[in-house]
């Protein structure tokens, strides 16, 4: 039966295939090329300094079957377009006073 825990360092090679795998082969993730390792170090220490949580499952030898955490709003360029649909923004006018835009 696996494991539920809290995910380490040690567990980013297997959460980095993971999480390329998803991004070949599904639309679960908004990006559009592989991650580097160094990334996804960059993406734990950001989740994990903001006190969100990283989790992985793992089968009873230790290998990680599967990964999840949640956070803030992502920043990549794959969901930038569907963000600025999705909540009827102008993001180059909306910051300029008295500007408000309507939802479509």
């Amino acid at each position: 039966m696996p494991n539920v825990r809290a995910a380490t360092t040690s567990d980013l090679p297997s959460i980095l295939a993971i999480y390329n795998e998803v991004i070949a082969t599904s639309t679960a993730v908004y990006a559009l090329e592989p991650a580097t390792l160094d990334e996804r170090r960059a993406w734990f220490t950001s989740r994990s300094a903001s006190g969100f949580p990283i989790v992985v499952a793992a089968d009873p030898d230790g290998d990680v079957l599967g990964f999840a955490s949640f956070g803030g709003l992502a920043r990549c360029m794959a969901w930038i377009p569907l963000h600025s649909r999705a909540f009827g923004a102008c993001p180059k006018r909306c910051s300029s006073a008295g500007h408000r835009t309507r939802s479509r």
